[in-house]
């Protein structure tokens, strides 16, 4: 009888031995499981990361054309209002010209 409770106990004790290991295994998995959801959600984020800094290159890229294109623009205006001046300088001087030359006309009548 005494061997036959012992053989009990021990067989009670590896019962109990393998639903923890089980219990143990179970939560094994679990953790793995949740490691391997968190890192495809850094994955994604990161993916997200490297798209989102594209898209910013792309518009950084955009806006440098941007400024290259309004400097080209107010470079073209200045050249534009020089000339203008010039052409003014010119008229004026021309004006001046004739002025002094009827001026001059006058006093000889």
């Amino acid at each position: 009888a005494a061997d036959r409770d012992g053989a009990m106990a021990n067989a009670a004790a590896a019962e109990r031995a393998r639903r923890l290991a089980e219990e143990e295994r179970d939560v094994a998995r679990a953790e793995r499981d949740e490691a391997r959801t968190g890192l495809a959600v850094a994955e994604e984020a990161r993916e997200g990361a490297v798209e989102a800094l594209a898209l910013a290159r792309l518009r950084l890229d955009e806006t440098r054309v941007s400024l290259a294109e309004a400097g080209a623009q107010r470079a073209a205006a200045e050249a534009g209002l020089a000339d203008a001046e010039r052409a003014r300088a010119a008229e004026e001087a021309r004006a001046g010209e004739a002025a002094a030359e009827a001026a001059q006309q006058a006093r000889t009548v």
